[in-house]
């Protein structure tokens, strides 16, 4: 994939080419950049990659869509709970005075 973004070392726009992982949609790392030439002798420590993950997980939070993030244990397949509301326990009633 290709993203325009800030370089955190130049602050200068670059477009970088990156390879995500398939599974998490995380970023592995960075292909090509235009700030180097060629474009495809990145020579630096990733840091816009780090920012993109951190960004696009920052992202899924807000839209609160956990089944999204993959790195949350309490991620469920909840889609159809308001049409069949789940009954975990039965409590006997007391009487009402």
């Amino acid at each position: 994939m290709r993203q325009k973004i800030t370089c955190p070392e130049t602050a200068h726009l670059e477009e970088i080419e990156y390879c995500e992982d398939p599974v998490t949609g995380k970023i592995l790392g960075v292909t090509k950049c235009t700030r180097f030439h060629p474009e495809d002798s990145v020579d630096c420590d990733g840091l816009c990659a780090k920012r993109l993950n951190d960004r696009m997980l920052a992202e899924i939070g807000r839209n609160g869509d956990a089944r999204e993030d993959p790195t949350n244990d309490d991620a469920t397949d909840d889609s159809n709970d308001s049409l069949s509301p789940r009954v975990t326990e039965i409590l006997p009633s007391a009487p009402i005075s």
